[in-house]
C-alpha cells in the first residue's frame, strides 16, 4: 500500500484494496473489520445518548466541519458526497451521527465511486469526470486525476464509501452538540 498523503480520504483510496478483498474473502464480515478497528459501536452508543444536542454552538461546529476537512466533499458545485443543507431536518441527531460513524453501512448509488487500479500498483479511487479514448478524467477527495487509459488494468464499482470512517474520534459531547448545530444552520 503506497501513503502519500496523511489525509483521511488519501488514506481510504490507499487501503481501499486491502479492506476489498478483505470483504471478499469473508462476505459475512463485510465492513466489520474495518468498523471494528476504527469505531467501538457500543462506546458511541452511549456517548450519542448522553449528548444534549440543543446546548451547541453552531460557530464552534462550523470551527469542527471546517478542521475535519467536511467542506471538501459536501459544499460547492464540485461536491463528491451529498449536500448537507437540510440534513439536521431530515434525519434525527442519532442517524445523521450514526452516518458519519459508520459511513459503509449505507451507500446511496448516487454516491458510489469508480475504483481504478493501474499496471504500477496505483488505486484511485472518485467519480468519474470524463471519458477520452486516452485517459480517464477522476475526481477524488484529494482533487482531479488524470488516468492514462494504457495505465489502466481494471475498473469496478467501489463498495465503501469515499467517507472516511474515524472522523468523529476524540470528539467531546460538547463537540459533537457543537457540530449538530452547525449543520442545523445549514
Amino acid at each position: 500500500v503506497q501513503e502519500k498523503s496523511n489525509r483521511p480520504v488519501d488514506l481510504l483510496a490507499a487501503w481501499q484494496p486491502v479492506f476489498e478483498r478483505f470483504d471478499k474473502a469473508h462476505p459475512k464480515l463485510k465492513g466489520a473489520a474495518f468498523e471494528a478497528g476504527l469505531v467501538d459501536a457500543a462506546k458511541w452508543e452511549a456517548i450519542l445518548g448522553k449528548v444534549d444536542w440543543e446546548e451547541g454552538d453552531p460557530a464552534k461546529g462550523r470551527q469542527l466541519y471546517v478542521n475535519r476537512a467536511c467542506q471538501g466533499c459536501h459544499s460547492g458545485p464540485g461536491a463528491l458526497g451529498p449536500g448537507l443543507s437540510g440534513a439536521a431536518k431530515r434525519f434525527s441527531p442519532d442517524d445523521l451521527f450514526r452516518a458519519i460513524l459508520f459511513p459503509n453501512r449505507d451507500i446511496s448509488p448516487l454516491y458510489q465511486f469508480n475504483e481504478y487500479r493501474l499496471r504500477n500498483g496505483d488505486v484511485h479511487v472518485g467519480r468519474t469526470a470524463f471519458y477520452a479514448a486516452d485517459s480517464v478524467v477522476l475526481r477524488t477527495g484529494a482533487g482531479i486525476v488524470r488516468l492514462d487509459q494504457a495505465e489502466i488494468i481494471s475498473q469496478q464499482t467501489s463498495e465503501r464509501s469515499i467517507m472516511p470512517e474515524g472522523l468523529l474520534e476524540g470528539l467531546s459531547e460538547r463537540d459533537l452538540a457543537n457540530l449538530y448545530q452547525y449543520l442545523k444552520s445549514l
